[in-house]
């Protein structure tokens, strides 16, 4: 830093300053020669033949660095909200509680799990049948429920495994984001509303 400092007094007109992004540009005209900070690193110390041509840098070099910073700004924040780690008792996440998945195009399909073991931050998900609720079928669709400890066996997928919950806060909402699911499915605790289902043939 005192390095810093010292090569600054060299550069004795202050060009750009933005504090939030930590971005100082100086300068020292009559020789045409400047030197761009960001943080507490130099990333250009150039002699120039004009100032015009100093000028012309210094405006597309600034833009340039406010727009990476900026990014890296959000990106920080971002990080900062998502995902935390739960405390899952805390959150009242419980073993016999069910997991619901929607998916599907042009039709919704339900997967039902139940919570069967917790460890730390995970929770070991079993597969269950679901049961329709009566008086709720239409044409090619229906409500469901889950069927409570009717566990589903399948050569063809996985129907029990461990998934890692996290959690994505912003200062408005949370929700939980749950590990081993296709990026398609929208996953959620059930609320123990029927859910719609929808089918083709």
């Amino acid at each position: 830093m005192k390095n810093l400092d010292k090569i600054i007094e060299y550069f004795p007109v202050v060009t750009f300053i933005d504090e939030t992004l930590k971005i100082k540009v100086c300068s020292k005209e009559v020789q045409f020669c400047s030197i761009g900070i960001v943080g507490n690193k130099i990333l250009f110390n150039y002699k120039f033949v004009s100032k015009q041509q100093m000028d012309k840098f210094h405006s597309e070099w600034i833009e340039k660095i406010k727009k990476e910073q900026s990014e890296k700004l959000k990106a920080k924040e971002f990080n900062q909200l998502k995902q935390k780690e739960l405390d899952l008792e805390k959150e009242n996440i419980k073993i016999g509680d069910v997991i619901v998945s929607t998916w599907g195009y042009d039709q919704t399909n339900v997967d039902m799990y139940q919570i069967c073991e917790i460890k730390s931050k995970r929770i070991l998900l079993k597969k269950i049948a679901t049961k329709k609720v009566k008086n709720t079928e239409g044409f090619m669709c229906c409500d469901v429920i889950p069927d409570i400890n009717n566990f589903l066996i399948s050569k063809h997928e996985n129907t029990e495994f461990w998934s890692l919950v996290k959690i994505i806060q912003s200062s408005n909402n949370k929700y939980f984001k749950f590990s081993g699911f296709a990026s398609y499915e929208y996953v959620k605790i059930w609320n123990g509303l029927p859910q719609f289902c929808s089918w083709y043939a």
